[in-house]
């Protein structure tokens, strides 16, 4: 995966791995991806700068909202 510079690409990643998530509440969508990001760091599947980069992006996103 290229560098995750915004929401898009974050979505791009979890598609990747098979996950779409989209539940009409930007809030609880926000949630369910952070849980995502945190199960495929913890196996190893996405190295931690992608990790920190798309955690980051949430956050700025959830306050924009």
């Amino acid at each position: 995966m290229d560098v995750i510079k915004n929401f898009k690409d974050i979505q791009k990643l979890l598609l990747q791995f098979g996950t779409l998530i989209y539940t009409k509440d930007n809030e609880t969508d926000i949630d369910m991806i952070e849980e995502e990001l945190k199960e495929l760091r913890e196996h190893g599947l996405i190295d931690s700068e992608a990790y920190m980069n798309a955690l980051l992006i949430l956050k700025q996103r959830r306050r924009e909202r």
